[in-house]
Parts: structure tokens; C-alpha cells; sequence
């Protein structure tokens, strides 16, 4: 009866990745993982795996979300302060608690279709202005700079960030397509959120809105601390 011929642990080692010795002279094998392979195969082998970790990147982007701040939807957001003022200020003057952001927005959260308190964490709002006021002011801005501009942009891989706000009247121009502008919002610049946030709380003191001295100095504050 004939011997069986049992490979020793150095020639199972040398086979290539197909279970075949590589023919003598066909090159150089290097070790990868336990397993020899021709510097072809580890090339190879290198690029298939950067090709599995870009499309798990990207994968985990798609489940997790993009990064930056959370935003909601913004015509909701519209639509819970008319549904607010309906009931308290005959939508006029929007909430106003002291002039402080925090606890004025506390009031929206039970009108606000989530049951999440924090659902507006990453939202600043500037107290004591009224639906009728002008249009270059702002009443909410995002509180981080973002390559987004709306719950639903996907486009988070654009080059240049922008902090999203919306004015007092909520509006946005005939085109809703137009530069800068989505869901009424604006995506406007670190030089011109620093004027146009100025500007309202300018204009909150002249016209001596209710706790227009807190508001400023929270205001003033967050300014203080954004870098160009």
C-alpha cells in the first residue's frame, strides 16, 4: 500500500492564495497575514481592501447620517410658531421668556411633532422680535457652521461651510431654488452672520423689546467665541 505524501507546514505556507505551489523562478512571495502571495497578489489585496473600508465608510455615513449639527425641518419649525402665536400672541410676536434662547424655545418643544427635548439643541434663538419685523434680521441660526443647509442635504462633502438662519418672516424668494436659500432658510456667511446678528440686536434695543438686555449679552457672547 502506497504512503501518503503529507505536505509539511513551510510548503502550505508557499502555495498561493489558489492552493498551488508557485512555479520556481515566477517571482518573490511575501508574507501577508500568514499567507506567502506574489507582491501582484499583495497589491492586489491592498486595494481590494481600501475598497472595503471606503464603501464601509460610506456605508456608515448613509446609517449614522452626515456630520454636523442635527437640523430639523425647517416649515415644520415655521409651522409650530404660527400654531404657538395662533393660540398666545395673535401671530404676532413670537415666545419670549426673559430674552434667554434656551427657555424661549422650551415653550415650542410640546408643539414640535417629536418627543424629543433636545430636538432643537443645535438651534440659537434671538427673543423679543415679532412676525412683522424686517426681513434682514434673524430669529433662529444654526449654532455651528455647516456644508449642509437643511434636514434632508445630503451634499455634506461641499468645500465651504455656512451657518444656516431664518429671519423673522420666515421667508423665502419665488425661486426656492435660489443661491443660498433652502426650506426657508438662508445659508449665509461667518462675516455676514456677525452683521446681520448685530443688526438685530440693535434693533431690538431701539425698539426696547422685553429682555432685549439678556439677549444681547448671550447673543454678543456666541460672537465673541466664532472664528472666521
Amino acid at each position: 500500500m502506497p504512503r501518503l505524501s503529507v505536505p509539511t507546514l513551510t510548503e502550505i505556507m508557499s502555495r498561493d492564495l489558489h492552493g498551488v505551489s508557485a512555479p520556481p523562478g515566477t517571482g518573490r512571495s511575501v508574507l501577508v497575514f500568514g499567507i506567502h502571495m506574489t507582491r501582484g497578489r499583495k497589491i492586489a489585496f491592498m486595494i481590494a481592501s481600501a475598497l472595503i473600508f471606503v464603501i464601509a465608510g460610506v456605508a456608515i455615513a448613509l446609517i449614522v447620517g452626515p456630520p454636523g449639527p442635527m437640523f430639523v425641518c425647517h416649515r415644520g419649525l415655521v409651522g409650530t410658531l404660527d400654531q404657538w402665536m395662533l393660540e398666545t400672541t395673535n401671530k404676532v410676536t413670537y415666545p419670549n421668556v426673559d430674552g434667554s434662547s434656551s427657555r424661549s424655545l422650551a415653550v415650542l418643544v410640546s408643539y414640535v411633532d417629536l418627543q424629543d427635548t433636545n430636538v432643537l439643541r443645535d438651534y440659537r434663538y434671538v427673543p423679543g422680535l415679532r412676525s412683522d419685523d424686517p426681513e434682514s434680521l434673524i430669529l433662529f441660526y444654526v449654532r455651528q457652521a455647516s456644508r449642509r443647509t437643511w434636514h434632508g442635504d445630503t451634499h455634506w462633502l461641499r468645500r465651504d461651510k455656512r451657518w444656516v438662519v431664518l429671519n423673522p418672516q420666515c421667508s423665502t424668494p419665488d425661486d426656492v431654488d435660489a443661491k443660498g436659500w433652502s426650506e426657508c432658510a438662508e445659508a449665509i456667511s461667518t462675516g455676514q452672520l456677525r452683521t446681520r446678528l448685530k443688526a438685530t440686536l440693535d434693533y431690538l434695543k431701539s425698539k426696547d423689546r422685553p429682555g432685549w438686555q439678556a439677549a444681547t449679552a448671550e447673543h454678543t457672547e456666541f460672537l465673541k467665541r466664532i472664528k472666521e
